[in-house]
């Protein structure tokens, strides 16, 4: 996969009909609709059907859709496509199971939107795929060395002098690439959440 690309320009190419950008937006995308569909009780099945028609969804309108930053972010359009399409599973359930009927938790939600559940679990589930963004973007600012060292010396917490002879660095280096990675790790979460501070990127220590 090729990072960084920005929502627009992945967005753009979409409606160019570019086939390689398709795979590059169903990558990003679907585990997250999978998690989402999963905590709001969908089965593996109903899971995987919601992915598609997600999909379908965005490639039905991907000929004419122009998204705009600077009007709505594109988290909000995502947000409301996945709950509209969770709502359509679970009625379907309601009809063609009917022992799901009374269940009232499954059916929580369905017939009175918004669904302000949803809508956290979806704050919180897109929260966390823009920090691995985050991670991935950074990967692509500095060298191979200094992001295998910050990994596993910051990130996996590897004892140092292992680190240092894994990577046939001195001890300096290795914590010369922390300080490096956590600065500019710390500048990308700065700008990604000036575009939606709603998900305070940096609420917890890099």
């Amino acid at each position: 996969m090729r990072y960084p690309t920005t929502v627009k320009t992945l967005i753009d190419k979409l409606r160019d009909g570019d086939s390689v950008s398709w795979g590059e937006f169903y990558e990003r995308y679907h585990q997250i609709i999978r998690d989402v569909g999963a905590v709001k009780g969908l089965s593996g099945d109903e899971c995987s059907d919601l992915v598609q028609e997600v999909m379908l969804r965005f490639f039905r309108n991907s000929s004419t859709f122009r998204f705009d930053p600077n009007i709505a972010k594109f988290r909000t359009y995502f947000s409301r496509i996945v709950s509209g399409k969770i709502v359509d599973i679970l009625r379907r359930r309601m009809v063609t199971k009917p022992e799901f009927a009374a269940d009232e938790e499954l059916c929580r939600g369905v017939e009175d939107p918004p669904d302000v559940a949803l809508d956290r679990i979806l704050l919180d589930r897109w929260r966390r795929f823009m920090l691995e963004q985050a991670r991935e973007i950074l990967r692509s600012r500095v060298d191979a060395g200094t992001y295998q060292a910050f990994e596993l010396y910051a990130e996996q917490g590897r004892e140092l002098r292992r680190v240092a002879e894994a990577l046939e660095m001195t001890p300096n280096r290795i914590y010369v690439a922390k300080s490096r990675c956590l600065k500019t790790l710390r500048q990308i979460l700065l700008e990604l959440n000036e575009s939606d501070p709603e998900l305070e990127l940096l609420r917890d220590e890099v």
